[in-house]
């Protein structure tokens, strides 16, 4: 009982700090493009104000908060420190190129919160990545892919950074690939609390995990990660996995057989 209230405790002051207001925070004015100014507000002096022309988050400072019923399309590579996104507020993928959005810090997606990819405009296979070098609290729902008869858009997550890192939340948690690439060695971990679905567009569309540095940990007995038998890449010398549900063991050997 007193391991959950210490949990409880964590989540609250994880989830406080991810909404406090800092200058130069971004905030959503309503829905519209990424790339645009009219689309953010910003905090300036202790009150948010309309941000100026050619103004948006794009810098490794900007923590950034998508709010409830506003809806942003990513249409560029940008850079923030921070991306909350509350309830019933979304993260589009444009698809008229393949897009990424870097995190250097967290990434918090509240209950009814969105990511998803996206088929519009019309066009090729494109990725859609978001790079984290924080924790991730997914409350709400990621989007694997989304897809028509003859191309798709798929969704990345990426966990960098040389730091130990947690991946969790009562969320639906949909990724077309999930990424490991923590340091230069074993040594920083991700640790996953909740369930994550690898997922595919068709039976013989490869579902995709990749280890190329650091440790992940599988820390409940729900956090089970489906994937197929192709396109698994696994850095023996600098990765590893573990599950951890009641005891702490390896089972790296394990996995290996069905990677290969």
């Amino acid at each position: 009982m007193k391991r959950l209230f210490l949990i409880y405790l964590i989540l609250v002051a994880f989830i406080f700090e991810a909404n406090a207001q800092s200058e130069g925070d971004f905030r959503t004015r309503q829905s519209g493009n990424y790339s645009l100014n009219t689309t953010w507000q910003i905090y300036s002096s202790g009150s948010w104000v309309n941000a100026g022309s050619g103004v948006i988050p794009n810098t490794s400072d900007h923590n950034v908060t998508i709010l409830s019923n506003h809806a942003v399309t990513l249409n560029g590579n940008y850079t923030i420190k921070q991306l909350v996104i509350e309830s019933n507020g979304e993260l589009n993928f444009l698809n008229d190129n393949s897009r990424t959005l870097t995190l250097i810090s967290d990434l918090v997606v509240e209950a009814n919160g969105l990511i998803q990819p996206s088929i519009t405009p019309s066009g090729a296979n494109r990725t859609c990545t978001i790079v984290i070098g924080g924790n991730a609290l997914i409350d709400g729902i990621t989007d694997a892919i989304n897809y028509s008869a003859s191309y798709e858009s798929r969704l990345f997550f990426t966990f960098n950074g040389g730091a130990d890192n947690t991946l969790s939340g009562s969320g639906t948690i949909g990724l077309y690939d999930l990424t490991i690439n923590k340091g230069s060695d074993t040594t920083s971990t991700l640790s996953v609390n909740t369930t994550i679905n690898l997922s595919a567009a068709n039976a013989t569309d490869e579902q995709r995990l990749t280890l190329s540095n650091g440790t992940l940990k599988l820390n409940a007995a729900n956090a089970w990660i489906p994937y197929a038998d192709n396109n698994k890449t696994y850095n023996k010398q600098y990765s590893n996995i573990w599950a951890c549900t009641y005891r702490c063991r390896p089972i790296r050997n394990f996995l290996l057989c069905y990677i290969y």
